[in-house]
């Protein structure tokens, strides 16, 4: 599975976000010229024909910039809605801020086996309780994925988890995926993707985005003592 890039999130986010009326602004303008053109045919003298398209054509022009200038208001304020729609972030960060007693058990786990996180095979259970929070993680990057939740937004309210998680957990992740490919197949799309807006918002395009280890140890030991 192919996890768009934020790229492509934007320049589909600007198709949908064409006003529906366009179609119509646009058929209306064509008809009006074909009226205006047949008139001109039947009904104007020819001394005034220099004088009528020049009428019509101010009169065409001035109604195509005013219903532009409205079009692209429309597009705008619609752009920005499905940018900055907070309807279903401002929900799942209830459920996520409600899942603390499994965060802390996941941060614990992640210290406490930091370097054998690979171990699939002999610590399954031990590491299990990582998986909690990877699924809720996972379901927050389906629904970007599935345009219910723009990355903006994703990353203005969970890149700081997103982030410290998934460095967190990849060498668990890497090996997990080794038998079940499946698995949190949406989470490395969701960190990647939150990761270019991050670089767009600071700047920091080609510099290094990753936590240092005492930064990761840090975001671990404040998730443990929630």
């Amino acid at each position: 599975m192919r996890y768009p890039s934020l790229r492509s999130v934007r320049f589909k986010r600007c198709i949908f976000s064409l006003p529906s009326g366009i179609l119509v602004f646009l058929g209306l303008l064509l008809a009006s010229i074909k009226l205006a053109y047949d008139s001109l045919q039947t009904k104007v003298q020819p001394g005034d024909v220099k004088n009528y398209i020049q009428v019509l054509l101010l009169w065409t022009l001035s109604g195509l910039v005013l219903g532009a200038a409205f079009l692209a208001l429309q597009y705008w304020m619609e752009y920005r809605k499905r940018t900055y729609d907070p309807t279903w972030i401002f929900k799942y960060q209830e459920i996520f801020e409600e899942k603390k007693a499994e965060r802390k058990s996941a941060a614990q786990t992640l210290l406490r086996y930091h370097g054998r996180l690979s171990q699939i095979a002999e610590l399954g259970t031990e590491l299990s309780p990582i998986d909690d929070v990877l699924d809720l993680l996972e379901d927050l990057g389906f629904y970007v994925y599935g345009d219910q939740i723009s990355p903006e937004v994703a990353h203005h309210h969970f890149y700081h988890w997103i982030r410290g998680y998934w460095e967190a957990s990849r060498q668990y992740l890497k090996a997990y995926q080794v038998n079940e490919p499946p698995a949190w197949q949406h989470l490395q799309g969701l960190y990647t993707i939150t990761s270019s807006v991050e670089a767009t918002k600071s700047k920091a395009r080609g510099q290094r985005l990753e936590l240092s280890e005492g930064e990761l140890k840090y975001f671990l030991e404040e998730e443990r003592d929630l």
